[in-house]
Order: C-alpha cells, then structure tokens, then sequence
C-alpha cells in the first residue's frame, strides 16, 4: 500500500512527511478509513519516521492525493483538495542544503562488552524482539501550557484599590520546549528518492548493507563506529551520502526483511544494539575525523594507501590480518576464455602473453605485462573485474586462469579480519586501533 517515503521543508521551514501509495491500489471510502486509521500508524512506527511537524502529504503518481493532520496517538483529521488544487510533488526536484553543526569532541575510554553473537544458523526463527525499540530517543518541542484568562475578581467587591497595588494571582511559566537534538542525514538513493533520516537509523541501514549480520557483536560495533566516521567525514567535505559503494551502501527495513527473512527481528535487534552501544563514537587521528575507509577481506595484509590512491595518510599502513586467511571470501579462482582477454587489452593472437612484474611489501601486484603494454596492478584489476590485486595468472590454450586472494581495495580495516579479532576476544576498540594506527576513539556531541 504505502512503497516509500520522504521528509520535505517547505517555504515556511515546516516539515511534511510524504507517503508514496501503490499505482496499483483500488481507493475507496473503507479503503481510506483502514489507512487513515491503522496503516500510516504502523508504517510510522515500523520506520522510525520522525518529522518536524504534522502534515502527512498522501501522493500516488506524482498527484496528491490528500493531506493529513497527523497528532498521534489521536486521531488524523483529514481535508481534501479540491481537484483543481491536485498538484504533482517531484522528488527528484528536492534540493538538500543542510545547516553543518558544530562539534564538541570529548576524550572516551570505549566500552568494550563480552557478549558472543550467536551464528546465523542458531539464531533463524528467533524472532521475539519486537523493532518498535529502535524508536530514538527524539523529543518534539512542548507545547507551552496556556496561561489563564481570568482576573478572579469578585464582581460584587467595591475594592477600588489601584492596579498598581493590586495582588497578581501566580501563574504557571510556561516550561521552555524541548529541543530535538536528534543528527539527520541525507542519502541520496539509486532509485531517485531523497530521504531523511537519524543517523543512528542510517547507521542500522548502513551496517546491515555492508557487513554481514552473523558476525560477532564486536565486529559490528567495529562497523557503526567507522560507518558513522565515514559518514560524517564526507558530510563535513561537501559530498553527499548515497546507498551505493559510491560512498557506503544502505539498506532499509523492507530490503533487511528481504535479506534475512524469518530472521529479521534477530537480526535487526542485534546490529541496532551495535550502533546505540557505540553511540557518538567516532573515530579521529591528532583531533581531526579520519578517512575510515574499509574493504571486506585482506590477502593477510592490508595495503597501504598510497599503493591504491597515492595519497599517503599516517593511519592508513600495512598491518597484518591473518584472520582473513582462514575467512571464505579469502580465495578465488576466475576462468576468462582467451578471446574475451585478448578483446579487452585489444591483444592479437601473436601477442597472447601476461607477466607478473612485480609486487609490493603486502604481497600484492603492483604492474603487469599484458602483451608489449604494461599495466598498474589496478588498472589490470579494473578491466577484468578481479577481486583484489594478489592475484596468480595462468594462461591455458584457451583460458586464462587468475587466483585471486582477498576482496577490496585492501586499505584500514578488513571487516572478516575484523570478525577473527572479535572472535578471539579482542574489543571494538582494540581492533579499531590495530587497523588504523594512532587513532583515538572520541565522542562528538553533534549539534
């Protein structure tokens, strides 16, 4: 029924929440008197949607449909628009222009915690954690209480004292309202939408799109805390959050139903504790946020930047992670047919040959010989889609055979290094610091 939604600031700096209804939906009085009353409640809840103020726009292909008082837990009080006031609401046409805050950093002694997760198997169909939990802690302002209108002055009193002297009957101040300090972001998703969002519930999306939700709790406290360091780094740089590798993937609630099935509730419950247990944790390098910058599974090793981006940062050095030796994502083996390789390096058959020429300290290959050419490691990477640039090549009569060992670009933390850590012990912020060298765990209080 309802397939999306979005917040927008209007002219007069109110928010309005969008719901985005089916094409297919078949409306009718009783149709409208089910949502009015159970539906939007329930996708209000489900979603964590949380909007600076009480208008709730009904839209279906691009029209409006209706316009909502919404005043939970009461009732909504609809109106209609008079169809020549139907007038289309583009998304796309959005433009997000977001205040930056001010940030207060304050030295912390992380909490690490030595609660084992269970694994995937043992926790499908464990599904009593109710999701209605991961509500923020998000207040909107009070309305202050109205003042009373009444003298209390007796009409048959003959009292002419002057008003100067007279006594005042106290009244209640009103109490200042509440601010919602509550940090939204951005994310500019693939299909076109524009949504916003808490940055912890965007940190949920984020870490279910990016590590699995099997691993160890320590693991992915490890993924919140350099999930929310990215994100607010790229923030702070003037580049905007998408769903997509471009920056770090998202996934909403429907896509984690979609993935995890009847273990969702496990599994939600599990990474929103993650992302609240290390809230405000980020991670900085002499006062300043780092590039937290992570890949999936090392050769062993991890790369130092420079070898990938050639910028060269102090934190982002080879260090060891033998733990991904042991992880399923370490090693693969492609098959390319040899006219598919000789078309994409434009190679005759006379020029069928591939060199190695050399490697760097972390094992991986830095050029390569394809023919009379030479190519750097990444680039040889890019244009046969390989996993990672420690690769083995054989060239067959009629394949060419590349083993490949990790997957990523190598630089800061492997997420399957990360999980051995964790497994053996070792904290969220043991393993942040052993990736990253000479970090510091702060606690921002974003504004």
């Amino acid at each position: 029924m309802i397939t999306s939604y979005q917040i927008r600031t209007m002219e007069n700096q109110e928010e309005v929440l969008i719901l985005f209804l089916s094409r297919e939906e078949e409306f009718s009085s009783e149709w409208f008197q089910k949502l009015k009353s159970n539906t939007i409640d329930e996708f209000i809840q489900k979603h964590h949607i949380f909007w600076n103020g009480t208008k709730v726009f009904l839209v279906v292909g691009g029209i409006t449909l209706a316009v909502l008082n919404y005043h939970p837990p009461k009732k909504s009080a609809v109106s209609y628009l008079p169809d020549n006031l139907l007038a289309p609401l583009i998304a796309e046409q959005i433009l997000e222009e977001e205040e930056q805050g001010s940030i207060e950093q304050e030295e912390v002694t992380f909490q690490d915690t030595k609660e084992e997760s269970k694994n995937e198997e043992d926790s499908k169909g464990n599904s009593s954690s109710s999701t209605n939990s991961s509500k923020p802690n998000t207040t909107k302002p009070n309305k202050p209480p109205q003042s009373s209108s009444s003298n209390n002055s007796n009409s048959n009193s003959n009292n002419s004292t002057p008003p100067s002297s007279s006594v005042e009957t106290p009244s209640e101040k009103p109490s200042p309202p509440e601010v919602d300090t509550t940090y939204y972001v951005t994310v500019y998703r693939r299909n076109g939408q524009v949504v916003k969002l808490a940055m912890e519930d965007y940190l949920i999306g984020v870490v279910a799109a990016e590590m699995p939700a099997s691993f160890h709790i320590e693991a992915l406290k490890v993924q919140s805390i350099i999930a929310r360091t990215y994100a607010l780094k790229t923030i702070n740089s003037g580049k905007k959050l998408t769903d997509t590798t471009s920056t770090q993937s998202y996934i909403d609630t429907n896509q984690m139903k979609n993935k995890w099935g009847s273990s969702y509730s496990t599994y939600y419950q599990k990474i929103q504790n993650a992302v609240r247990s290390t809230e405000n944790i980020v991670v900085t390098y002499q006062g300043s946020l780092i590039d937290a910058v992570y890949h999936s599974t090392s050769n062993g090793k991890t790369e130092d930047s420079e070898n990938v981006w050639g910028n060269a940062f102090p934190y982002l050095k080879s260090v060891d992670s033998s733990w991904d030796k042991s992880a399923s994502t370490y090693l693969r083996s492609t098959t390319i047919s040899k006219a598919k390789f000789l078309t994409t390096f434009a190679l005759s058959e006379e020029d069928y040959s591939v060199e190695i020429l050399s490697r760097n300290r972390s094992g991986r290959v830095t050029s390569v010989r394809v023919g009379n050419q030479t190519y750097s490691a990444t680039t040889f990477r890019t244009k046969l889609s390989l996993r990672s640039t420690d690769f083995d090549i054989e060239l067959q009569e009629e394949n060419v055979i590349i083993t490949t060992r990790g997957y990523g670009h190598g630089v800061g933390v492997s997420q399957y290094g990360a999980n051995g850590m964790a497994k053996e012990g070792y904290s969220a912020s043991q393993i942040i610091k052993h990736y990253y060298s000479g970090v510091q765990l702060t606690n921002q209080q974003i504004k």
